[in-house]
């Protein structure tokens, strides 16, 4: 945290057109974990997979949601983006361990 002396980003936008599955992951992930507040995504669940079945969907999905929250940022909004639903929804997280009580 900032008392710490460690930095922290108050707030991150992540809209990367379909590659989120790819760039939350190792390092990213841990980074975004360690060092962000609050997380706007934006989540394209086919964009570049098209050929991938529902359930490969879904999977990847939970791969990345259990990925976010079990690093502690915990979920407190969801928006379907109305220009590509039901395709594209934003989330908000928070988190829990850079919240003033929060750990």
């Amino acid at each position: 945290t900032e008392a710490s002396g460690s930095p922290v980003v108050h707030a991150v936008k992540i809209d990367c057109e379909g590659c989120e599955f790819e760039a939350l992951r190792g390092a990213a992930l841990q980074a975004l974990r360690t060092t962000v507040l609050s997380l706007n995504l934006e989540v394209h669940f086919s964009v570049g997979y098209e050929g991938l079945e529902d359930m490969a969907k879904m999977k990847r999905m939970a791969s990345l949601w259990s990925g976010l929250v079990e690093g502690g940022m915990l979920p407190f909004a969801k928006e379907p983006n109305i220009m590509y639903a039901p395709d594209c929804v934003e989330y908000g997280f928070v988190n829990r361990g850079l919240v003033v009580g929060g750990g």
